[in-house]
């Protein structure tokens, strides 16, 4: 199993070339936990029992919106979700959104 801290020269073999009228060119990043990998193995036995565990899982979650469907799965999970905000923030506002990815340039 593959540690779920990613080094640099792994962050950088994971950089994603985004080509889409909705998005700046650029190389963008989503730095995440690998959760499955650190979370389900602890309650199955095997690889293969995890995996069918992962599966079952992602049956559960809400669609990923079709707009986003031709991004890589880092880069569409945020916007599945949709939560209410009672006071809204910088990046949001109050009330019911759709999902939000954070990014920087660089």
């Amino acid at each position: 199993m593959s540690s779920p801290i990613w080094t640099p020269d792994a962050l950088s073999s994971e950089a994603a070339k985004l080509d889409s009228k909705y998005w700046l060119d650029g190389k963008y990043w989503r730095m995440v936990e690998a959760q499955h990998r650190v979370s389900t193995l602890k309650i199955v036995d095997t690889l293969d029992e995890q995996a069918l565990l992962e599966d079952l899982i992602e049956e559960t979650k809400p669609q990923i919106p079709l707009e986003c469907r031709h991004l890589h799965y880092l880069l569409a999970t945020p916007f599945r979700y949709g939560s209410v905000y009672p006071h809204g923030s910088r990046f949001r506002r109050a009330g019911r959104t759709k999902g939000v990815y954070y990014a920087a340039e660089t």
